[in-house]
């Protein structure tokens, strides 16, 4: 359920866009906005990483069907 809370944090993403766009820089943020950034790339990299496989076994998959 955490996972699930730190992706739908509005003022944390919010606080990310700001990040990557350069509008604040790590210096600018506490600790805890520090920690709960990196968390949230790392939830964010673990989504991506699971679409990722479930996309490669979609695909070999479907080229078995086909026959390839």
């Amino acid at each position: 359920m955490e996972k699930y809370n730190i992706i739908n944090d509005i003022e944390l993403l919010k606080l990310q866009k700001k990040y990557r766009k350069g509008q604040i820089k790590e210096e600018d943020l506490s600790k805890n906005e520090l920690c709960r950034l990196k968390e949230l790339y790392k939830v964010q990299i673990a989504f991506l990483d699971n679409a990722i496989e479930n996309d490669k076994r979609e695909i070999n998959h479907l080229k078995k069907k086909i026959g390839e």
